[in-house]
């Protein structure tokens, strides 16, 4: 079952960005309340409202106790500090489906589980090095994505607030 999860996550990326002019793919792992621990991470030059760049991701994972499939769009602003070094800051948004399995202890229900749904706003901050500077066609970055859940099933919610992720991604 992971299996298949995961080929039709990589298909449906192949997919997105053979069609949206990417120009870097890769892997972010990430940290955070609803975090998956990783995402198919990738970036498009041209961005909303003026801005340079547009950052998606697409995340799942599971276990016997829990799923979440979620993903998140961020429009980014970036500096040029000095050679490959840049920083980059810029707002977006963040949905998911997060569900806890029911526990039994003994043949008795110790948990119902839960499904929930959750729609975050908030942004990104972060550095990176440009390998491109050097010759390498890949980008390693740092940084965090705080998220305000704005919906979520069992109310108001923070999520991923100072997490810092790591990304290494391709670029082409």
């Amino acid at each position: 079952m992971k299996l298949r999860s995961i080929i039709c996550a990589m298909a449906l990326v192949a997919c997105f960005t053979a069609t949206a002019s990417a120009d870097a793919i890769g892997i972010r792992f990430s940290g955070g309340e609803l975090s998956t621990g990783a995402e198919l991470n990738y970036q498009r030059n041209g961005g909303l409202f003026g801005s340079n760049r547009l950052e998606f991701g697409l995340s799942w994972d599971g276990s016997d106790h829990h799923s979440v499939i979620a993903g998140a769009c961020v429009t980014q602003w970036h500096w040029n500090i000095a050679g490959g070094f840049n920083w980059y800051v810029g707002p977006g948004i963040a949905a998911g489906v997060y569900s806890i399995k029911p526990v039994k202890v003994a043949g008795h229900t110790v948990s119902d589980g839960k499904t929930e749904l959750y729609v975050g706003i908030g942004g990104q901050i972060g550095i990176e090095f440009d390998f491109n500077a050097l010759g390498a066609p890949l980008n390693l970055s740092v940084d965090t994505r705080p998220m305000v859940d704005v919906v979520r099933l069992d109310g108001f919610g923070l999520n991923s607030l100072l997490y810092l992720s790591l990304a290494l991604r391709f670029t082409f």
